[in-house]
């Protein structure tokens, strides 16, 4: 497999984001980058500062009901300059998944599949 692969987030459910932030930023030298609202959460990046280009997504749903224990949203994420022949290695490979492509407000596609145990994938286009 020819294609390049960079780590570009990984992104935790948190209940309370505002400890989250300081926590991260006192221990591990991330500071806040941008945020994104949606209808039901909001997700905020924070950037290292000794890493170039790697961001923690911290999400934090407006529902106090939906608790950390919901998986889904704990993810890695890795970035592509080759997003197209990813998608076509997984579809002729062994791991085949049903693929279910989405473009995020930047025009960028994206692909959520799941790993060997289960874990949870995120292949991002490269910014273009």
């Amino acid at each position: 497999m020819s294609h390049l692969f960079k780590l570009n987030h990984i992104a935790l459910k948190v209940n309370d984001l505002e400890s989250t932030i300081a926590f991260y930023e006192q221990l591990f030298s991330f500071k806040y980058d941008t945020e994104i609202e949606y209808p039901t959460f909001k997700a905020v990046f924070l950037k290292s500062l000794y890493e170039d280009n790697f961001k923690l997504e911290l999400v934090v749903f407006n529902d106090k009901g939906n608790t950390t224990n919901d998986s889904t949203w704990d993810h890695i994420c890795f970035e592509t300059n080759d997003f197209d022949g990813f998608i076509s290695s997984i579809s002729s490979s062994m791991y085949k998944q049903e693929l279910n492509t989405t473009v995020n407000n930047l025009g960028n596609r994206s692909v959520i599949i799941n790993g060997l145990n289960n874990e949870r994938i995120q292949v991002l286009e490269k910014s273009r």
